[in-house]
């Protein structure tokens, strides 16, 4: 399967996370198109409080192009969609139980 709208870095990157999912359906290797790269920022928090000073950091920088946050739950993907709404931002979320 080919992506001809990512950058490359992304497409290897979503490639290896999605190969460590636990019983994944789809084991096909996603091809990018784009031979440029684009910007992976990782944010590993172990605190709720934690949730305000990373939206901070993404309103502060200025999310450019398509971004996209991953979070473990449910519920911090909904307190992070309130505080970027919030702030102006427009945005559609998506989720789903997967257990990692």
């Amino acid at each position: 399967m080919e992506n001809y709208r990512s950058k490359s870095n992304l497409v290897q990157f979503s490639n290896q996370f999605a190969a460590r999912i636990p019983f994944r359906l789809q084991d096909t290797l996603i091809i990018p198109k784009q031979t440029d790269l684009g910007k992976i920022k990782l944010v590993r928090y172990h605190s709720n409080h934690l949730l305000n000073p990373l939206v901070e950091g993404m309103l502060r920088e200025g999310p450019a192009g398509t971004t996209c946050v991953l979070t473990k739950k449910n519920d911090e993907a909904l307190q992070i969609t309130g505080l970027l709404v919030k702030n102006g931002l427009s945005l559609d979320y998506f989720a789903t139980e997967i257990p990692i």
